[in-house]
């Protein structure tokens, strides 16, 4: 079985994804998760503008920034009630379950990023994706531009690891570079869609993953 449940499960969550990063060595952006702001040493990120995602976020989705962990603090303590069968607000704060957050630094003002597709131990294509104008989220649905990268920069290598640290036959890894141009992982997804970077880079990921299985296949009929 390729993506195995239980590691897939862990990937679709951001904050148990970081924990297995960390473990395994691999170079993340700084991290601090909460359910409350009150509740996280927010200092320890830095005096610079923060970007907070839910740790179960996709596609951009209730992603937030803020100047600073105070104006995230009082951010949080500003935000509307909520009483049982009102619709919630479109915010962050409020999901369908009781939901736990992470808290970055917004690393050279957000708008672009690094995005791999690892199939195996291998990283089968590689773009950089620059958001629109006043944009922080770098998603091609949200109109960023992507640019295909060579699978020889460094991101690809960080990539390939960071998977394997999370147990995955094949997923994407949303990668940054920070200020000394190091690279660092931001997420690892085991249900990133490959449509869009398919289109960038011209890489037959669905091949590869095809050819993955069929390999697993061998050495399990073989071995």
């Amino acid at each position: 079985m390729l993506n195995p449940p239980d590691a897939a499960f862990r990937s679709r969550d951001k904050l148990l994804t970081t924990v297995d990063l960390v473990t395994a060595g691999i170079p993340v952006v700084p991290t601090a998760a909460f359910d409350e702001p009150g509740g996280a040493d927010l200092a320890a990120l830095g005096p610079g503008e923060l970007i907070v995602r839910p740790a179960r976020g996709v596609r951009g989705q209730g992603i937030a920034t803020h100047r600073s962990a105070a104006a995230l603090t009082a951010a949080w303590r500003r935000r509307p009630e909520w009483r049982p069968g009102e619709p919630r607000p479109g915010t962050a704060g409020y999901h369908a379950e009781r939901e736990h957050y992470l808290a970055q630094p917004l690393i050279g003002g957000g708008g672009q990023d690094i995005r791999a597709y690892v199939v195996g131990k291998r990283c089968v294509a590689l773009m950089r994706r620059v958001a629109s104008p006043g944009e922080v989220r770098a998603n091609l649905a949200l109109g960023a531009a992507g640019s295909a990268l060579p699978l020889s920069h460094a991101a690809a290598a960080v990539a390939a690891a960071a998977l394997a640290a999370c147990g995955l036959d094949f997923g994407g890894v949303d990668l940054i570079e920070d200020h000394e141009g190091a690279v660092r992982v931001l997420e690892v997804d085991a249900w990133a869609g490959f449509a869009g970077i398919s289109t960038v880079t011209g890489a037959d990921i669905a091949g590869a993953i095809l050819d993955h299985a069929t390999g697993r296949h061998r050495q399990g009929v073989t071995g």
